[in-house]
C-alpha cells in the first residue's frame, strides 16, 4: 500500500501548531525565569534595607529601579519567544528539502573539538545604528562575495546579494558597525569588529528579518577557522585590532588596527543599568556548499546594558591603502569591494540612530537552520524563479 502523503495543508497546520506551543513554552519559560529573578532580588534589597543604616532611604529607589528593568525584560518576552517559534517553523518547513546540521554535532577544528552551541561566558559589546540609502545598502550587498567552500553546488550565489535583500523601510536600510571583546569563549579569548546589516532571505520572504555581517575581522586565527567552519560567517583575520577603554571619558574603542590612527575604528560610550536575559539574534549566512540560506540563533544576555538615541559615537572609516579597512586584509576583497568606501558612498550620517553598550555579555551560538534556498533557483525542481520585487521599492529612485 502505498504510503499517503500529508497534503500541503495539513502539513502547513502542523508546522505552525508546533510553533505556536513552541511560542507558549518559551514564552512561559523566560517569564517565570525573569519574575523569579527579580523576586530574589527584590528579597535582598529589603533584607539589607532593614539591616543596613540609610537603608530605608534607599529602598524605594532602588525598588523602582528594579521594577523598571523588570517591565523592559518582560516587555521583550513576546518578541523573543516569538523568534524561537519561528525557528521552529523553519526548521520543520525545511528539514527535507536541505541538509540540517545537526544541532549538538561536535566538530574538530585545528586539533580541538568543539560542540555546537558555542558558548561565550564574558564579553564586552559596544555598536551602533545608522540608517542609509537602501538602494546603495543593496548595492553594497551585491558586492559582498559569499565565502562558499570548494563542491558548492551549481547556481550557487556568488554574493550575498544573490541571497538576501536589505530590510527596506521608508526607503532606509540600516546598518550597525560593532566591536566586541570576548574575554572567556569555547573558542579562546578574543577581539571582533564588524559590519552588519538587516536582511530578509529572498527565496523565503516570510522569514524573520536578521542581521547579515557583511565583513568582520578578528584577532586570532582560531576564531576565524572555528566561524568559518561552523557558520560559514567568512571572518578576517586581523592581528593588530584592539580593544582599549577609557576610564575618565567612560568610552572603549575597537581598532582594525591599534598603532594607526587612519585604521576603521569605532569609539561608543559606556553605560547601562539595565538587564537582557536570552534575547534571541538572528544571524543570515550562506552554507558552504552554497546550496541554503542559513540562520543562526545568538541568545544573549547581559547585565550593566544600555541603549539610547543618537549618542556621542565617533566612527573612524579607513580606506583600502596601508591595511586600514577589511579590504586590505587576506582574502578581503581588495579595493574594489571597499566596505569603507561603500559606507562612505551611503552618506553614512555622523550621529547614529541609536548606539549600545554591554559590560557583561553572555550567550551561545547555535547550529544552523536552513531557511530556504540560497539563489532564485528552486531546490527541487532546478527551474530559476524570478526573485520577489523588494517591497515598497519605487523604481523611480536612483541606485
Amino acid at each position: 500500500m502505498q504510503k499517503r502523503q500529508p497534503n500541503a495543508l495539513t502539513d502547513a497546520a502542523l508546522r505552525y501548531g508546533y510553533g505556536y506551543l513552541a511560542f507558549l513554552r518559551d514564552g512561559w519559560r523566560r517569564s517565570w525565569d525573569i519574575g523569579s529573578r527579580y523576586a530574589g532580588e527584590a528579597v535582598v534589597t529589603a533584607a539589607r534595607a532593614a539591616v543596613e543604616p540609610e537603608g530605608r532611604q534607599r529602598l524605594l529607589p532602588e525598588f523602582l529601579n528594579g521594577l523598571s528593568r523588570y517591565a523592559v525584560e518582560m516587555a521583550l518576552v513576546p518578541a523573543s519567544a516569538l523568534e524561537t517559534a519561528a525557528t521552529k517553523i523553519d526548521l520543520k518547513q525545511f528539514k527535507n528539502q536541505f541538509k540540517q546540521p545537526e544541532p549538538h554535532a561536535i566538530h574538530e577544528i585545528n586539533g580541538k573539538q568543539v560542540m555546537l552551541p558555542v558558548r561565550f561566558g564574558d564579553a564586552t559589546h559596544g555598536w551602533a545604528m545608522y540608517a542609509v540609502d537602501a538602494t546603495k545598502a543593496q548595492k553594497a550587498l551585491d558586492a559582498a562575495k559569499v565565502p562558499n567552500a570548494p563542491g558548492k553546488v551549481p547556481n550557487a550565489p556568488e554574493t550575498y546579494g544573490d541571497t538576501y535583500e536589505v530590510l527596506e523601510v521608508a526607503g532606509q536600510a540600516y546598518i550597525t558597525v560593532y566591536g566586541v571583546d570576548f574575554k572567556k569563549t569555547d573558542l579562546g579569548p578574543y577581539r571582533e569588529l564588524g559590519v552588519e546589516i538587516w536582511v530578509r532571505p529572498k527565496a523565503n520572504l516570510s522569514t524573520f528579518p536578521g542581521t547579515l555581517v557583511i565583513k568582520m575581522a578578528v584577532d586570532k586565527q582560531f576564531s576565524v577557522d572555528a566561524a568559518n567552519k561552523l557558520w560559514n560567517f567568512g571572518k578576517l583575520m586581523a592581528p593588530g585590532m584592539s580593544a582599549t577603554y577609557n576610564e575618565h571619558a567612560h568610552t572603549a574603542t575597537f581598532s582594525m588596527k591599534s598603532d594607526d590612527e587612519h585604521s576603521l575604528a569605532i569609539t561608543v560610550p559606556r553605560f547601562g543599568r539595565s538587564r537582557t536575559t536570552d534575547l534571541p539574534i538572528r544571524y543570515y549566512s550562506v552554507s558552504p556548499d552554497g546550496s541554503a540560506a542559513w540562520s543562526c540563533v545568538f541568545n544573549r544576555s547581559s547585565e550593566h546594558e544600555g541603549m539610547q538615541y543618537g549618542g556621542n559615537v565617533e566612527l573612524r572609516l579607513g580606506d583600502s591603502t596601508g591595511g586600514h579597512c577589511f579590504c586590505a586584509l587576506k582574502n578581503g576583497g581588495g579595493r574594489k569591494t571597499c566596505l569603507c568606501l561603500a559606507l562612505k558612498d551611503m552618506g553614512l550620517p555622523k550621529v547614529p540612530i541609536c548606539n549600545g553598550w554591554a559590560q557583561d555579555m553572555t550567550g551561545q551560538v547555535d547550529a544552523p537552520v536552513a531557511v530556504g534556498a540560497a539563489s532564485a533557483v528552486s531546490a527541487s525542481s532546478g527551474a530559476p524563479k524570478q526573485s520577489p520585487a523588494r517591497r515598497g521599492r519605487r523604481s523611480s529612485r536612483g541606485g
